[in-house]
């Protein structure tokens, strides 16, 4: 089963493997704003359902933002290049080629943060573990009361596969069944 936070806790881990060190990915704000670099990864509304198959998953969709609060630089152009950067970083993992080995652009890999027995390192599995990146835009923003501050902002609609229940409880739920290979 996949939900709607899951799917954000994964764009948050996906983002963090583009960005290198020191940026600091997180999905909410403690008591207290952290030092740029920072990423906040945000759910924007709720998940909709836009198809069902066969009764046992419902295709959802959400949408959500990438926020990049970069450092300040030396100055403005410096601030306007660093976030031209980070666009073209984020383009390219999310919407071109990837950044994990075997995803290709366009797919975000759904990791597995319910049955997580590995500390938060287990791969994606089957093609169905993937989100689709449906839309996307991004925009530069200058920070107000600085313009050597620079925020990149990129928006996204995702749609992945949720598994739902299984009514008789003496079978074998699906996410177990796509799991095993058939074998003749």
């Amino acid at each position: 089963m996949r939900t709607a936070l899951d799917v954000v806790r994964s764009v948050q881990r996906y983002t963090a493997s583009m960005l290198a060190a020191p940026w600091d990915v997180r999905i909410a704000l403690e008591n207290e704003t952290p030092q740029r670099p920072f990423v906040l990864v945000t759910q924007n509304g709720p998940d909709t359902t836009i198809g069902q198959f066969g009764g046992h998953s419902v295709r959802r969709q959400i949408s959500v933002t990438v926020h990049c609060y970069l450092e300040e630089a030396d100055d403005r152009a410096s601030a306007e290049t660093a976030a031209a950067g980070i666009e073209e970083t984020l383009f390219m993992g999310f919407r071109a080629w990837g950044v994990a080995p075997a995803v290709r652009g366009g797919l975000v890999p759904l990791w597995d943060f319910v049955n997580d027995t590995t500390g938060g390192v287990n791969p994606p599995r089957q093609p169905p573990d993937y989100a689709m990146v449906r839309a996307w835009a991004t925009r530069t923003l200058p920070d107000a009361a600085n313009p050597r501050r620079m925020m990149v902002v990129a928006d996204m609609q995702l749609a992945w596969w949720r598994a739902g229940a299984v009514a008789d409880p003496g079978h074998t739920p699906w996410t177990q069944i796509r799991a095993h290979p058939l074998v003749p």
